[in-house]
């Protein structure tokens, strides 16, 4: 017989929430790098980063810098 799943605990939805707030705000980051120079978010700055500034952007969302 197939094991019944738990309703997941206040811990596990908080620990859910944050880690989601993090994927959004790197997506936020992200899609600057991908904005027209005519959108409301372009930032000339970003335009040359590239892949680098990308990468830059993960690694410091996730603690890596």
């Amino acid at each position: 017989m197939p094991k019944k799943k738990q309703a997941p605990t206040p811990a596990q939805i908080k620990e859910w929430k944050a880690k989601a707030q993090k994927w959004d705000a790197l997506e936020e980051k992200i899609s600057r790098f991908y904005a027209e120079p005519e959108d409301d978010d372009y930032d000339a700055g970003l335009d040359e980063s590239g892949l680098i500034g990308i990468g830059e952007a993960a690694a410091c969302a996730f603690g890596y810098l």
